[in-house]
């Protein structure tokens, strides 16, 4: 059971400089100052999300939003001391409800060393054209109820 405390939402804003490196410096990677000007480009159909934990933001990620085609999903970051803990899977949910909401029924993302087995694990496989590139359809059964008379 995920925790009540948890929440997803879409940020009005894109992250400060210093928000995403010390995302990026929890996760190990690093960001050229190229690469910073480019997420926050503002003509660019980007969307950055975050997961909560009660007031504190404990994940991050960009949307990249081609409709009705996919989603491409980058920087999807969750701090050291919160993984392990069904974050992640929250947060992949969280977005593919999200862009389900946009008629967007593809997901796609390349996984940073490590990560592999996580994504697997929900379902991501590798894509048959773009070498490195994992790939998810998103589908949402309704559930049917049958009423039975007694």
């Amino acid at each position: 059971m995920v925790d009540s405390r948890l929440s997803f939402s879409q940020t009005i804003y894109p992250p400060s400089k210093r928000v995403l490196l010390a995302f990026e410096l929890d996760a190990g990677w690093s960001l050229s100052k190229n690469d910073f000007r480019n997420l926050r480009s503002r003509h660019s159909k980007f969307i950055w999300v975050g997961v909560n934990f009660g007031n504190e933001q404990i994940g991050i990620a960009r949307l990249e939003l081609a409709q009705p085609e996919f989603c491409y999903v980058s920087h999807l970051i969750i701090l050291k001391k919160f993984r392990r803990m069904g974050i992640g899977r929250f947060f992949i949910q969280e977005i593919e409800k999200f862009v389900f909401s946009f008629g967007i029924r593809h997901l796609m993302l390349t996984p940073k060393v490590g990560s592999l087995q996580f994504y697997e694990a929900l379902h991501f496989t590798p894509h048959s054209d773009v070498a490195g590139v994992l790939k998810k359809e998103i589908f949402f059964m309704k559930k049917w109820f049958v009423h039975t008379p007694s």
